[in-house]
């Protein structure tokens, strides 16, 4: 449990009945979601800022409300790779369905890159 968790954890206890109990876990994929979100905006400030500065004034429907996403899919030594979420609106053709832009991004070395032909 991290640090910063404990007073949390310390002063709900105080607010229970006696013999109750709060369960407190992680939600690791978040954690894991989070970082590397902010791993893509670092490592690719500079794709993102364009797509940002062309789509955001296309938002509408309260989908400025919405933090644009980028989301890990492999995360390795020097091997990134993932996608950049931007809500624009909700689809007319689609009840309670938002129009999401999404940009794959990836460092080298190149996910699908086949090994170099070695024949005869």
């Amino acid at each position: 449990m991290p640090l910063a968790i404990a007073p949390l954890r310390q002063y709900l206890t105080t607010q229970l009945p006696d013999g109750l109990k709060w369960e407190i876990t992680l939600d690791r994929e978040l954690t894991y979601y989070h970082a590397g979100s902010a791993a893509m905006r670092a490592e690719y400030g500079d794709l993102i800022a364009p797509f940002e500065r062309a789509l955001i004034p296309l938002r509408v429907d309260g989908a400025d409300a919405l933090d644009p996403r980028a989301k890990v899919w492999k995360w390795e030594e020097n091997l990134l790779v993932g996608t950049f979420d931007l809500w624009l609106c909700n689809d007319p053709d689609h009840a309670h369905t938002w129009i999401v832009v999404t940009v794959g991004l990836w460092t080298e070395p190149q996910l699908f890159d086949e090994a170099p032909f070695s024949g005869p």
